[in-house]
């Protein structure tokens, strides 16, 4: 009965194991189903080879707002600053030289997601 249009979920390689596993159980749920859907893979300590750059310059504030409520994950590292710099960095995507900000996405049909998985985890 479920059938979503988009997953989200850490991109395949990156620098966190918690973020590897998800789509190492993806892989492992699905590998022999036919889910019919998109992976929007994005970023979250590693680049990602994107294919889909979304402009976020308009919500940049509240982003970092809302990533500081989680004060548990703020005793590790300044994430609203962390993230903030990463969506800059980004920026260089959207071809501009005015200060923008940009999130990064790997976006495919979710059969081929779960073959690169195969290849990853195989």
């Amino acid at each position: 009965e479920w059938r979503p249009d988009t997953i989200f979920l850490p991109f395949l390689a990156d620098d966190h194991e918690d973020h590897r596993r998800t789509s190492e159980l993806l892989y492992q749920t699905f590998r022999h189903q036919r889910l019919h859907c998109e992976i929007w893979a994005y970023q979250v300590y590693s680049t990602v080879l994107p294919n889909v750059v979304v402009d976020i310059t308009d919500t940049i504030e509240e982003k970092g707002r809302l990533i500081r409520l989680w004060k548990s994950q703020m005793k590790k590292r300044d994430w609203a600053h962390y993230t903030k710099g990463l969506n800059a960095f980004n920026s260089r995507f959207l071809h501009t030289n005015q200060p923008r900000y940009a999130e990064t996405f790997f976006v495919v049909p979710v059969h081929e997601y779960i073959l690169f998985c195969e290849q990853y985890f195989g």
